[in-house]
């Protein structure tokens, strides 16, 4: 799995087991829009958590996604 790396130093790999174990057992149980849901829903508490937003904060990151091949 590739993730970003500081919210990776703010949450163990453990969590993020946990969370694709969620979102397999929705698949796995035909649940697909459930566990994508949960496992969205999930990350997104993280980032709140760890990342609050900050309104005077310029947009630091460019918007726009990077696929790597591993």
């Amino acid at each position: 799995m590739l993730a970003d790396e500081g919210i990776s130093k703010k949450l163990p790999k453990e969590h993020w087991d946990d969370i694709l174990g969620m979102l397999g057992k929705h698949l796995h149980d035909g649940k697909w829009a459930d566990g994508f849901v949960a496992a969205i829903e999930a990350c997104g508490m993280d980032l709140q958590t760890h990342f609050p937003v900050n309104s005077g904060k310029a947009n630091e990151l460019k918007n726009h996604l990077i696929v790597k091949d591993i």
